[in-house]
């Protein structure tokens, strides 16, 4: 390849890969194809390694509706804790991600209809899929062992609904995995089945 071709090239990968991620108040956030609509407000950076105390932390602001913009690296025991005290104290905590360059908030309970598949995830990106009320379950770990593959959740997920006929589904994740891992497990259940709606909880 010609050295302007390459530099073409790279570019051309660059600009591409600008356009697939969002950055909300510093912070890069973490990308899902389920989003939903924000409120107005100004968004709290969350990163790990600087992250309020707890729910009454004054950086949070003190109005109702608090944005999170979550640091994709944030261990995900430090979102579920503030969210809960948020939660607690009154106020309604919003998870800011993105679908490309879109913005939006991302739920993480949606209200289950029936008995559910179940979702397992390890730290390492190890991936596993089960019937309700059975210990067998088909597991998937990308190559390089490194994070949660949506498409690939999407496949044994898909299966599964196929397979048992539900379209309830449980995500269970450690309180160490990473915030942009535990978005690709439940958004990638939630968004497996085209047409057909997945409902999805996180344990």
């Amino acid at each position: 390849m010609k050295p302007l071709a390459l530099v073409t090239a790279l570019l051309v990968f660059c600009s591409c890969k600008s356009r697939s991620q969002a950055e909300v108040a510093g912070v890069w956030v973490a990308q899902a194809e389920g989003i939903e609509s924000l409120p107005q407000g100004k968004a709290v950076a969350l990163e790990r390694g600087r992250l309020p105390a707890d729910a009454s932390d004054k950086v949070l602001g003190e109005g109702p509706d608090v944005l999170l913009a979550i640091g994709r690296d944030v261990r995900w025991a430090k979102i579920r804790d503030l969210r809960k005290g948020l939660i607690e104290s009154g106020r309604t905590p919003y998870l800011v991600v993105a679908n490309g360059r879109k913005k939006g908030a991302f739920k993480l309970h949606d209200e289950l209809q029936g008995e559910a598949i179940k979702v397992f995830v390890s730290v390492g990106g190890k991936l596993c899929v089960a019937p309700p009320n059975s210990p067998e379950a088909k597991c998937v770990q990308r190559g390089d062992r490194s994070h949660v593959d949506r498409a690939f959740t999407r496949e044994l997920v898909r299966e599964a609904v196929k397979g048992y006929g539900l379209h309830d589904v449980t995500v269970d994740v450690p309180a160490d995995l990473e915030w942009a891992d535990v978005v690709r497990a439940v958004d990638g259940a939630r968004t497996c089945c085209f047409e057909d709606k997945v409902r999805v909880h996180l344990k």
